[in-house]
């Protein structure tokens, strides 16, 4: 269960993520992706993620900011639900 309080499981949210990338994708492309990391679940602890990270395939598009390590930087579908 990702979202204990709502009921809604990973596999929900990858869902919804492919559905939506039509319309959402569009905006994104090109741009630095920043993701909330949630080590411990949605109760605990969060921290903002904006570098690349380990494990990240190698067919995913990165752009450098400002002299900063690489950030994901998609608009495919495989890429929203990666």
């Amino acid at each position: 269960m990702l979202y204990p309080a709502d009921g809604f499981t990973k596999g929900e949210v990858i869902n919804y993520y492919s559905r939506i990338a039509p319309v959402l994708l569009p905006h994104l492309e090109g741009r630095p992706v920043t993701t909330i990391r949630f080590p411990d679940g949605v109760d605990g602890e969060q921290f903002l993620e904006t570098n690349l990270l380990r494990g990240a395939p190698s067919w995913l598009s990165t752009v450098v900011c400002r002299a900063r390590a690489p950030a994901a930087a998609e608009a495919r579908p495989r890429s929203n639900t990666w």
